[in-house]
Protein backbone atom coordinates (compact mmCIF):
# COMPACT_ATOMS: atom_id res chain seq x y z
CA UNK A 1 0.00 0.00 0.00
CA UNK A 2 2.93 2.18 0.57
CA UNK A 3 4.29 1.59 -2.44
CA UNK A 4 0.88 2.41 -4.22
CA UNK A 5 0.98 5.39 -2.61
CA UNK A 6 4.21 6.63 -3.81
CA UNK A 7 3.34 5.96 -6.81
CA UNK A 8 0.08 8.05 -7.27
CA UNK A 9 1.62 10.29 -5.78
CA UNK A 10 4.61 10.31 -7.77
CA UNK A 11 1.84 10.25 -11.30
CA UNK A 12 0.11 13.38 -9.72
CA UNK A 13 3.26 15.40 -9.12
CA UNK A 14 4.39 14.20 -12.35
CA UNK A 15 1.03 15.40 -14.10
CA UNK A 16 0.93 18.79 -11.97
CA UNK A 17 4.18 19.62 -13.55
CA UNK A 18 3.37 18.86 -17.02
CA UNK A 19 0.31 21.26 -16.54
CA UNK A 20 1.58 24.21 -15.19
CA UNK A 21 5.15 24.17 -16.20
CA UNK A 22 5.35 22.61 -19.50
CA UNK A 23 1.66 22.98 -21.17
CA UNK A 24 0.57 26.38 -18.95
CA UNK A 25 -1.65 27.87 -21.78
CA UNK A 26 -3.37 24.78 -23.06
CA UNK A 27 -6.56 23.63 -22.68
CA UNK A 28 -5.91 20.01 -22.04
CA UNK A 29 -7.67 18.75 -25.17
CA UNK A 30 -4.84 19.73 -27.47
CA UNK A 31 -3.28 16.23 -28.76
CA UNK A 32 0.82 16.26 -28.06
CA UNK A 33 2.95 14.01 -29.92
CA UNK A 34 5.53 11.95 -28.52
CA UNK A 35 8.70 10.59 -29.60
CA UNK A 36 7.28 7.20 -29.08
CA UNK A 37 3.48 5.85 -29.73
CA UNK A 38 3.25 4.41 -26.73
CA UNK A 39 -0.68 3.16 -26.41
CA UNK A 40 0.52 1.71 -29.69
CA UNK A 41 3.35 -0.48 -28.16
CA UNK A 42 1.05 -1.43 -25.30
CA UNK A 43 -1.68 -2.62 -28.28
CA UNK A 44 0.84 -4.43 -30.14
CA UNK A 45 1.78 -6.38 -27.23
CA UNK A 46 -1.75 -7.63 -25.95
CA UNK A 47 -1.67 -8.75 -29.65
CA UNK A 48 1.86 -10.70 -29.42
CA UNK A 49 1.46 -12.05 -25.66
CA UNK A 50 -2.48 -12.71 -25.98
CA UNK A 51 -3.55 -11.07 -22.83
CA UNK A 52 -6.43 -12.57 -21.45
CA UNK A 53 -8.04 -9.72 -18.82
CA UNK A 54 -9.73 -12.23 -16.93
CA UNK A 55 -6.07 -13.80 -15.83
CA UNK A 56 -4.33 -12.31 -12.51
CA UNK A 57 -1.02 -10.83 -13.69
CA UNK A 58 2.21 -11.95 -12.17
CA UNK A 59 3.67 -8.00 -12.36
CA UNK A 60 4.49 -6.72 -8.95
CA UNK A 61 4.10 -3.07 -7.80
CA UNK A 62 7.55 -2.61 -6.78
CA UNK A 63 8.49 -4.29 -10.20
CA UNK A 64 7.11 -1.82 -12.46
CA UNK A 65 7.70 1.52 -10.49
CA UNK A 66 11.77 0.35 -10.78
CA UNK A 67 11.76 -0.11 -14.16
CA UNK A 68 10.21 2.87 -15.03
CA UNK A 69 12.65 4.60 -13.18
CA UNK A 70 15.61 2.70 -14.44
CA UNK A 71 13.97 3.04 -17.84
CA UNK A 72 13.84 7.05 -17.17
CA UNK A 73 17.65 6.78 -16.20
CA UNK A 74 18.55 5.52 -19.62
CA UNK A 75 16.83 7.93 -21.76
CA UNK A 76 19.55 10.36 -22.94
CA UNK A 77 20.97 12.11 -26.17
CA UNK A 78 23.84 13.27 -24.82
CA UNK A 79 26.62 11.19 -23.41
CA UNK A 80 28.45 13.03 -21.47
CA UNK A 81 28.00 13.08 -17.70
CA UNK A 82 28.75 16.28 -16.54
CA UNK A 83 25.80 18.61 -14.02
CA UNK A 84 25.24 20.91 -17.23
CA UNK A 85 24.46 18.04 -19.18
CA UNK A 86 22.45 16.22 -16.82
CA UNK A 87 19.79 18.87 -16.09
CA UNK A 88 19.96 19.51 -20.06
CA UNK A 89 19.13 15.60 -20.56
CA UNK A 90 16.59 15.74 -18.02
CA UNK A 91 14.84 19.15 -19.46
CA UNK A 92 14.90 17.52 -23.14
CA UNK A 93 12.92 14.42 -22.13
CA UNK A 94 10.48 15.75 -19.24
CA UNK A 95 7.67 15.87 -21.23
CA UNK A 96 8.36 11.97 -22.23
CA UNK A 97 9.16 10.96 -18.96
CA UNK A 98 6.07 12.64 -17.94
CA UNK A 99 4.08 10.83 -20.41
CA UNK A 100 5.64 7.56 -19.40
CA UNK A 101 5.15 7.46 -16.13
CA UNK A 102 1.05 8.78 -16.73
CA UNK A 103 0.65 6.18 -19.18
CA UNK A 104 2.20 3.20 -17.51
CA UNK A 105 0.79 4.07 -14.01
CA UNK A 106 0.18 0.60 -11.94
CA UNK A 107 -3.52 0.81 -12.38
CA UNK A 108 -3.36 1.68 -15.92
CA UNK A 109 -1.01 -1.69 -16.30
CA UNK A 110 -3.47 -3.98 -14.15
CA UNK A 111 -6.95 -2.89 -14.75
CA UNK A 112 -6.26 -1.31 -17.96
CA UNK A 113 -3.72 -3.32 -19.96
CA UNK A 114 -3.97 -6.03 -18.07
CA UNK A 115 -0.15 -6.55 -18.56
CA UNK A 116 1.72 -9.55 -17.47
CA UNK A 117 5.84 -9.17 -16.52
CA UNK A 118 6.94 -10.63 -19.66
CA UNK A 119 4.82 -7.97 -21.30
CA UNK A 120 5.58 -5.19 -19.27
CA UNK A 121 9.62 -5.92 -19.84
CA UNK A 122 9.07 -6.30 -23.77
CA UNK A 123 6.92 -3.31 -23.73
CA UNK A 124 9.73 -0.79 -21.73
CA UNK A 125 12.38 -2.56 -23.95
CA UNK A 126 10.57 -1.42 -27.24
CA UNK A 127 10.09 2.05 -25.52
CA UNK A 128 13.70 2.01 -25.27
CA UNK A 129 14.21 0.70 -28.96
CA UNK A 130 11.73 3.56 -30.27
CA UNK A 131 12.97 6.48 -28.31
CA UNK A 132 16.93 5.92 -29.52
CA UNK A 133 15.99 5.60 -33.12
CA UNK A 134 14.42 8.62 -32.84
CA UNK A 135 17.40 10.70 -32.01
CA UNK A 136 19.08 12.70 -34.43
CA UNK A 137 22.90 13.74 -34.84
CA UNK A 138 23.66 17.34 -34.67
CA UNK A 139 23.20 19.46 -37.76
CA UNK A 140 21.88 16.05 -39.17
CA UNK A 141 18.57 17.40 -42.07
CA UNK A 142 15.91 16.92 -39.88
CA UNK A 143 13.26 18.36 -42.00
CA UNK A 144 14.37 16.66 -45.49
CA UNK A 145 14.53 13.23 -43.46
CA UNK A 146 10.73 14.23 -42.02
CA UNK A 147 9.68 15.00 -45.67
CA UNK A 148 11.27 11.50 -46.65
CA UNK A 149 8.87 9.89 -43.82
CA UNK A 150 5.62 11.59 -45.40
CA UNK A 151 6.56 10.57 -48.61
CA UNK A 152 7.64 7.47 -48.05
CA UNK A 153 4.79 5.64 -46.47
CA UNK A 154 2.31 7.07 -49.49
CA UNK A 155 4.72 6.13 -52.57
CA UNK A 156 4.72 2.66 -50.51
CA UNK A 157 1.04 2.11 -50.28
CA UNK A 158 0.81 2.98 -54.07
CA UNK A 159 3.45 0.19 -54.76
CA UNK A 160 1.72 -2.37 -52.70
CA UNK A 161 -1.69 -1.32 -54.97
CA UNK A 162 -0.10 -2.05 -58.06
CA UNK A 163 1.57 -5.35 -56.17
CA UNK A 164 -1.99 -6.44 -55.23
CA UNK A 165 -3.51 -5.85 -58.67
CA UNK A 166 -0.80 -8.10 -60.15
CA UNK A 167 -1.43 -10.74 -57.42
CA UNK A 168 -4.86 -11.06 -57.90
CA UNK A 169 -4.50 -11.16 -61.94
CA UNK A 170 -1.79 -14.17 -61.15
CA UNK A 171 -3.97 -15.87 -58.72
CA UNK A 172 -6.69 -15.34 -61.35
CA UNK A 173 -5.00 -17.09 -64.29
CA UNK A 174 -3.85 -19.74 -61.99
CA UNK A 175 -7.42 -20.24 -61.02
CA UNK A 176 -8.62 -20.12 -64.62
CA UNK A 177 -5.64 -23.24 -65.42
CA UNK A 178 -7.40 -25.54 -62.70
CA UNK A 179 -11.08 -25.42 -64.08
CA UNK A 180 -11.93 -28.47 -65.60
CA UNK A 181 -12.37 -29.10 -69.09
CA UNK A 182 -16.23 -29.06 -69.92
CA UNK A 183 -17.96 -30.33 -72.56
CA UNK A 184 -22.06 -30.22 -73.91
CA UNK A 185 -22.00 -34.21 -73.19
CA UNK A 186 -20.75 -33.71 -69.68
CA UNK A 187 -23.20 -31.59 -68.04
CA UNK A 188 -26.66 -33.21 -69.99
CA UNK A 189 -28.25 -36.29 -69.65
CA UNK A 190 -29.82 -36.25 -73.47
CA UNK A 191 -30.02 -34.71 -76.24
CA UNK A 192 -33.35 -34.11 -78.12
CA UNK A 193 -34.08 -32.24 -81.50
CA UNK A 194 -37.73 -31.11 -82.14
CA UNK A 195 -38.76 -30.06 -85.40
CA UNK A 196 -41.15 -26.75 -85.55
CA UNK A 197 -41.60 -24.76 -88.76
CA UNK A 198 -43.15 -21.52 -86.99
CA UNK A 199 -40.18 -19.67 -85.12
CA UNK A 200 -42.56 -17.25 -83.43
CA UNK A 201 -44.49 -19.87 -81.13
CA UNK A 202 -43.15 -23.30 -79.70
CA UNK A 203 -44.53 -27.04 -79.95
CA UNK A 204 -43.23 -27.23 -76.52
CA UNK A 205 -44.80 -26.64 -73.70
CA UNK A 206 -42.29 -25.67 -71.60
CA UNK A 207 -40.73 -23.03 -74.07
CA UNK A 208 -44.33 -21.78 -74.94
CA UNK A 209 -44.60 -18.97 -72.64
CA UNK A 210 -41.01 -17.84 -73.35
CA UNK A 211 -41.59 -17.57 -77.04
CA UNK A 212 -44.42 -15.65 -76.82
CA UNK A 213 -43.42 -12.92 -74.21
CA UNK A 214 -40.47 -12.31 -76.38
CA UNK A 215 -42.83 -11.87 -79.68
CA UNK A 216 -45.11 -10.07 -77.74
CA UNK A 217 -43.43 -6.67 -78.84
CA UNK A 218 -43.20 -5.78 -82.67
CA UNK A 219 -39.89 -5.77 -84.16
CA UNK A 220 -39.92 -5.31 -87.82
CA UNK A 221 -36.09 -6.26 -88.27
CA UNK A 222 -36.37 -9.73 -86.52
CA UNK A 223 -39.40 -10.45 -88.19
CA UNK A 224 -37.83 -10.00 -91.66
CA UNK A 225 -35.53 -12.17 -90.69
CA UNK A 226 -37.14 -14.92 -89.16
CA UNK A 227 -37.61 -16.96 -92.39
CA UNK A 228 -33.53 -17.37 -92.13
CA UNK A 229 -34.28 -19.77 -88.53
CA UNK A 230 -33.78 -23.17 -89.03
CA UNK A 231 -36.82 -24.89 -88.37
Amino acid sequence: MQQESFFHAMAGREGSLLQEFVFPRADGLTPHYLLVNLHRIIQDTTQIFHINKWKPSDLELSYIVEAIQQLNNHLGSIIEDDLLTKEVQANSSLTFRIHLCTTLAMHHVLKQFYLSREASDWVLGEIEAKFNQSLVNTGEMYSTLAAQLIGEPAMQMTLNTFHYAETQGLLGRNIQQELAYTSLHTVTAAVEIWYDLDPSSAIIEEDAVFVESFFAIPDEEMESKLHLQLP
